[in-house]
């Protein structure tokens, strides 16, 4: 939490440059990527990986367990709420629990 009042103290308090929170942006920006590019799937997209990604976020949660799945659910959904769905850098933690999932079971 001191960090955080360090850099408004050095730095000001400059707008930030999106929105705090993404959750309509990122509907839009679904609701785009339904529309348009939905049909070429695997069309270089950075909404394409989020999408995809989140998909097999949520599928391989299912098969780990309730309990063990609600880290990741919570990073995901945080993703699509305060983040551009579009910067997949958000998603990549997600990629974890697939990759446990493919390699121990």
């Amino acid at each position: 939490m001191i960090p955080y009042y360090l850099v408004r103290f050095w730095k000001g308090k400059k707008p930030l440059y999106c929105n705090r929170f993404q959750i309509d942006e990122n509907g839009r920006y679904l609701q785009n990527w339904f529309q348009k590019d939905f049909k070429k799937l695997f069309i270089r997209n950075d909404m394409t990986h989020s999408v995809i990604i989140s998909a097999l976020t949520l599928l391989v949660c299912c098969h780990i367990g309730f309990p063990k799945c609600i880290p990741w659910l919570l990073i995901m959904l945080s993703g699509w709420i305060l983040a551009k769905a579009q910067e997949t850098r958000v998603f990549t933690i997600c990629l974890v629990p697939i990759t446990y999932f493919i390699l121990y079971i």
